[in-house]
């Protein structure tokens, strides 16, 4: 390729001027449209790997399990909100639909109950059903600005088992999406979809203060705190601070259920279980990602507008910092894994890594994989931060 065939961003062409300035340019060399094709084989193979690794996942999970302490928890919620925080009680209650036996808590802050609690008006299955077809229109939808391949996108691993078990994984990321492509648009609206995510799974949000503080977008951060603050009031005015203190209460009993169930540990994919298993001091590891994590989070949100590196940094970040996750939350990387160009049988082994690595004891090299990538995206594009003299565009108005 040609020095005059770079596409070059007008972000990149110029330092100086405000965000809303450089935002209004784009700066295209012409005959750069369509270079990219998609490698018939490599896709291929993606999709039957996929869907291989998928018929394992449905011959070993029930549907419904990781469903079940919700929607009984949104059931206790109707009459004794802080019951839901009674890990007997709660898994008690699960067995005659899903036969389990082991610990299955409502791990949740009370504001998640403003979700559960009206689907707990259904019958399980019914409730079951009817979240996991709204939670997939919704990913499908919020995942449209990445171009995914639908087939890819929606037959990853990581997806199939979050929405078989009834994770609201996906549900949150697509509120995650969905803020991040308004992040340029409406700022206020992007910081309220943040807060509605970050109410029901506070963990996959740890890192967006952080990040929105790095592109300054502060009036998005304010609605952020806002819509977070009066969704908290209203789950406090409608099930009582009992219910929150519960939680706070029953926070320990999770972590040690999760420190101590090899199970849980083994599904993990945060470094922090990883060396729990290896008896080996679990913070340190934690503080020194967070030396890792927060400068790139800070730096691709500070200095670039690429939705995937966003989303990988501060989603992938926050699972790189969290104390418990479990392998299902891969798939809020799927809309990035999806949308990545095959052209070489290569360009195959991050996303197979990716997807196999749930399989494995060790799910954290998946995430690792797709965080080095996003790693490798954002010093390339921070390296080519100046457009070279002899780089002939076409700068025009968008």
């Amino acid at each position: 390729m040609r020095e005059d065939q770079h596409q070059w961003s007008f972000n990149s062409f110029s330092r100086s001027g405000t965000r809303e300035s450089r935002s209004k340019y784009q700066c295209v060399p012409s005959g750069t449209f369509g270079s990219q094709k998609w490698s018939p084989i490599a896709l291929i193979g993606l999709v039957v790997l996929f869907v291989f690794l998928d018929g394992i996942i449905i011959s070993i999970f029930k549907p419904g399990t990781d469903w079940a302490p919700l929607w009984v928890g949104g059931q206790l919620s109707w009459t004794s909100p802080q019951l839901a925080y009674e890990i007997d009680l709660v898994s008690a209650l699960q067995a005659p639909l899903v036969g389990a036996t082991s610990d299955r808590p409502f791990v949740y802050p009370p504001s998640a109950l403003l979700l559960f609690a009206p689907l707990s008006t259904l019958s399980f299955s019914a409730a079951f059903l009817f979240f996991s077809v709204l939670s997939v229109a919704l990913f499908a939808r919020a995942a449209r600005p990445f171009r995914p391949q639908p087939l890819l996108l929606l037959s990853a691993p990581s997806v199939v088992l979050a929405v078989l078990a009834g994770q609201p994984t996906i549900l949150v990321v697509a509120l995650i999406l969905f803020g991040l492509a308004q992040l340029d648009r409406t700022e206020g609206w992007a910081g309220v979809l943040f807060a509605m995510a970050a109410m029901i799974k506070p963990p996959l949000l740890l890192l967006a203060p952080i990040a929105l503080a790095g592109g300054g977008y502060w009036r998005a951060l304010t609605t952020a705190g806002t819509t977070a603050t009066a969704i908290g009031g209203v789950s406090l005015a409608v099930f009582g601070p009992d219910a929150w203190l519960a939680w706070l209460s029953a926070l320990p009993a999770f972590k040690a259920l999760v420190t101590e169930f090899e199970p849980l540990l083994r599904n993990a994919v945060t470094p922090y279980a990883m060396f729990v298993r290896m008896d080996l001091p679990p913070y340190f590891v934690t503080a020194c990602a967070a030396l890792v994590v927060i400068p790139i989070l800070w730096l691709s949100f500070a200095r670039t507008r690429d939705m995937g590196l966003r989303l990988v940094t501060l989603v992938g970040g926050a699972l790189l910092l969290s104390p418990y996750a479990m392998n299902y939350e891969l798939a809020a990387l799927a809309p990035v894994v999806a949308s990545l160009r095959f052209e070489r049988l290569r360009d195959m082994i991050m996303p197979a890594i990716w997807a196999a690595s749930m399989f494995v004891t060790v799910s954290l090299i998946g995430l690792l994989a797709v965080y080095a990538w996003a790693v490798v995206r954002l010093v390339s594009r921070l390296r080519h931060a100046a457009v070279p003299p002899e780089a002939h565009t076409i700068c025009c108005r968008t």
